[in-house]
Formats: C-alpha cells, sequence, structure tokens
C-alpha cells in the first residue's frame, strides 16, 4: 500500500514538472522567434512558432505563436498567407494583449495586398474603437496611402497633414510630409499637363486659321492682279498704285504678325515641353530613393520597410492632338515659304511700279 502511494506521489511530481518544463519551453519559443524577427530572421523566426503551435502541450502560447507568425508572413511578403493566420487569431483571441494590433496589422494588410478600399475601412473601424491607439498615426498613415493609390489625392492630403500636426512625434512623419511634396508637384505637373495641351490645340488653331489666311492672300493676289491690269488699260497707274501699295502693306502686315504669332506660340511649347519633362524625372528619381519608415510601438524599434513604394508620378499619355507632328511641322514651314513668295511678289511689282 505504502510502494503504491509513493509511486503515486513520484508520478505527480514527474508530470507536474514536466508541466512546467514544456511551459517554459514553450515561453522559451516565442522568446526565440521574437529575437529572431526582430533580427530581421524572418524564416528562422517562423520556425521557432511553429513549433509552438504543432505542439499541443504549448496550447498556452499558441495565440502568442499565430501572432507572431502572422507577422513573419507579412514581413516575407507572403501576404496570403499572412491573411489566414492573422485572420485566426482575430477570431480566436479577442481577449489577448496583441488583439489590438492585430486589427492595425489587418488594415495593413490590406493595403499590402493592394485593397485600398478594405484598407481605409478596416483602418477607420480600427481608429473608431481605439482612437487613441499607439498606432493610431501608422493606421491614419495607411488610410492616407490607400486614399493617394485611389487618386483621391485632396483626401490624402488632409490625412497626411493631420498625421503631421497631430503627432508630431510620429514615425510616420517624415513619410507625410514626402507625400504631401509629391501631390504638391502631382497638382504642378496636371496644371502643366493641361496648360501644354491647351497651348498645342492653340497652335493648331493658328496654323489653321493661318492656311485660311493664305487662302484669303490668294484670292486679294488674284484680285490686285485683275485691278493692276485693269489700271494699266487706263493709264491711271498712279492713283491704282497707291490704293494697292496700301492694302499691300496690309497684307504684308497681317503675313508678319501671323508668323510672330506662331513662333511664340512653338517657344511656349518647347518651354513647357522642358518643364514637364524634368518635373517628371525629379519626380522618378525622387520616388527611387524613397523609404517608408515605420516604428513598433511597442518596442520602439524603428525599421526600413522592403516595399517599394507605388509609382507616384504617373505621366501623361500622350495623344496625337497633345503633340506637333513632323507634318504639321512641314506644313507650317510651306505656308510661310509661300506667304514669303507672295510679299516677295507684291514688293518687286511695287519697285517696278515705282520706276
Amino acid at each position: 500500500m505504502k510502494s503504491i502511494v509513493k509511486k503515486t506521489l513520484l508520478l505527480a511530481i514527474f508530470l507536474s514538472a514536466a508541466s512546467v518544463l514544456f511551459a517554459q519551453s514553450g515561453n522559451s519559443l516565442i522568446d526565440k522567434g521574437i529575437a529572431e524577427f526582430k533580427s530581421g530572421k524572418y524564416s528562422t523566426s517562423l520556425t521557432y512558432f511553429r513549433d509552438v503551435v504543432i505542439d499541443s502541450n504549448q496550447r498556452e502560447y499558441h495565440s502568442d505563436a499565430y501572432f507572431w507568425i502572422a507577422k513573419s508572413y507579412i514581413a516575407l511578403r507572403q501576404l496570403d498567407n499572412a491573411e489566414e493566420n492573422l485572420e485566426f487569431f482575430i477570431l480566436n483571441y479577442p481577449d489577448h494583449p496583441f488583439y489590438q494590433e492585430a486589427l492595425y496589422q489587418k488594415g495593413r494588410l490590406m493595403f499590402l495586398q493592394n485593397d485600398y478600399e478594405n484598407c481605409i475601412l478596416e483602418s477607420y473601424n480600427f481608429l473608431e474603437k481605439y482612437p487613441d491607439s499607439p498606432y493610431a498615426s501608422n493606421a491614419y498613415f495607411w488610410t492616407a496611402e490607400s486614399l493617394y493609390a485611389l487618386g483621391r489625392l485632396e483626401e490624402a492630403e488632409s490625412l497626411y497633414t493631420h498625421i503631421i500636426y497631430t503627432f508630431p512625434s510620429s514615425y510616420k512623419v517624415e513619410s507625410a510630409n514626402y507625400r504631401l511634396s509629391m501631390i504638391e508637384q502631382k497638382y504642378r505637373e496636371e496644371s502643366l499637363v493641361e496648360l501644354l495641351k491647351l497651348t498645342h490645340e492653340e497652335y493648331l488653331k493658328s496654323i489653321e486659321e493661318f492656311q485660311v489666311r493664305e487662302k484669303t492672300y490668294e484670292n486679294a493676289l488674284d484680285s490686285y492682279q485683275k485691278k493692276l491690269s485693269l489700271i494699266d488699260g487706263d493709264g491711271d497707274n498712279s492713283q491704282g498704285s497707291r490704293t494697292l501699295s496700301l492694302e499691300l502693306l496690309d497684307l504684308q502686315t497681317e503675313i508678319r504678325n501671323k508668323d510672330n504669332e506662331i513662333m511664340a506660340l512653338k517657344r511656349k511649347i518647347a518651354e513647357l515641353e522642358y518643364r514637364l519633362t524634368t518635373a517628371e524625372s525629379r519626380a522618378a528619381e525622387a520616388a527611387e530613393a524613397a523609404k517608408i519608415i515605420e516604428v513598433n510601438p511597442e518596442t520602439a524599434v524603428v525599421k526600413t520597410e522592403t516595399e517599394k513604394i507605388e509609382d507616384i508620378i504617373v505621366e501623361p499619355e500622350k495623344s496625337d492632338s497633345d503633340i506637333l507632328s513632323s507634318d504639321d511641322k512641314i506644313k507650317l514651314l510651306e505656308l510661310k515659304t509661300r506667304a514669303q513668295e507672295v510679299k516677295s511678289f507684291y514688293l518687286k511689282y511695287l519697285s517696278n511700279v515705282g520706276n
């Protein structure tokens, strides 16, 4: 009897010691996984967290493991796996200390998946529930980024400004300032593109008008030649020559004015094209060098995210009506040449009449 009692006590002590040993092992695995995660060794950290999940004796630490598995997958950009584990954590552990961050990470994950509408929705719900969260500035930032990606620049601009003035110590302030400068440049470029388009339209309109004028000049030439024939036939050359001279001066003035107008438009278009090309080049260089900086509020460890910012400056598509073609330029030169020929003809004629 005493032997049985002794064996029972020994078994109880053994099971108790084993339980403590397993618990220490689970906690140790989580700690090691977190250490590897903070060192940027995300694949290695996953092995530790998975070891916890597959061990039924470590059930006490399953919640922590699932949370860190999701974050590790996010860091590795294995976004579908991250979503699966994050949703499992949120659904099964609503009272966990990491639950608040998990909701924030869900909104951020939506952005990384290019699901901008749902990112805005999830981030809004998070901020409604936790307005004073240490992740609030980050949630506002991903909302602003989603708005920016959707082309809703005014709304994005408002949120970036809110981050700068409401969370001046946030690590997102630098990125928000950068985005504001990109939005301002985008506004300038859009204005410049519109101005360039209008200028080209004005240029082509001037060419068309010049063609009409040139036809008028040709008709006027026929009329003047007929008048000259009548004047020569009547023998009254003096008065007819003076009248014709005045009309020719008006014609020369119109040709000169139109020529100056078209040349001014050409210079203006060339200047606008140069400014637009320069702006696009600078924006592309800025986008290449830019990186988003994110802070982990729990550990106050700053890290540079590896995701590349989407194209900030979208180069405007150039249609046929936006660019003066080579044919247009050749046609313009031909028109100018023909107009000059008309002018030269009359100048020569007047010179002969004067003699």
